[in-house]
């Protein structure tokens, strides 16, 4: 029988959401506030994924959907708009 290999969450450690038409954006890395823009994202969002301190590169919205994240301590799966 073949292992099954298990789903590593990706690990997000940041967002940034663009908030004007003049390239303007607000961002955090504080979990709670990264977990709600997660359950209601945005096409002018983008998200940073980290392992061991470093960042591996970031995801649009839509590349998140049906994914599994930990922010934090809190491991979900992005749900669909």
């Amino acid at each position: 029988m073949a292992k099954t290999k298990k789903e590593e969450p990706i690990v997000i450690s940041r967002y940034v959401e663009t908030i004007d038409n003049w390239g303007r954006t607000t961002s955090s890395r504080q979990p709670k506030k990264i977990i709600a823009a997660l359950k209601d994202m945005t096409d002018d969002m983008y998200f940073e994924e980290e392992q061991n301190g470093m960042l591996m590169g970031s995801h649009d919205a839509d590349s998140l959907i049906g994914k599994l994240v930990k922010v934090g301590e809190t491991v979900f799966r992005v749900p669909e708009q």
